[in-house]
């Protein structure tokens, strides 16, 4: 075949620290690709694998944090492990508005609506 394929870059993943909004940002299109091309599956579903891993790193942090606060009798600041969920959180309902922006488009009942619907879509994910 013709087509190029550009190799998966990882950097992404380890640019940012956890609890940092960036860490949650969106996953590079050469990667959705590279990974939809190795898995034969879509980008959208490679989009799925990418917030499934962030999710597992997510609980693997605060499953340490945890575990660090027990052996240490140190208590962690419960705003920054919130902090990560919030911004996990925003990230998947960022993927689910640009993946069904044409039924969003379709609220008649504006955006009160369309939150409305990303909430029960983030629900059911």
């Amino acid at each position: 075949s013709d087509r190029k394929v550009i190799p998966f870059d990882s950097a992404y993943l380890t640019m940012h620290p956890i609890t940092s909004k960036e860490y949650f940002g969106p996953i590079p299109e050469n990667n959705l690709q590279y990974v939809a091309s190795l898995l034969k599956i879509t980008t959208g579903q490679s989009q799925i694998v990418h917030e499934m891993y962030k999710l597992a790193q997510l609980e693997a942090w605060k499953q340490q944090l945890l575990d660090c606060s027990e052996t240490a009798s140190q208590s962690h600041d419960p705003s920054t492990i919130e902090d990560a969920e919030t911004n996990f959180r925003l990230m998947v309902k960022r993927s689910l508005r640009t993946n069904r922006q044409e039924e969003l488009g379709a609220c008649a009942g504006g955006k009160e609506e369309q939150k409305a619907l990303l909430g029960k879509w983030f629900d059911e994910t």
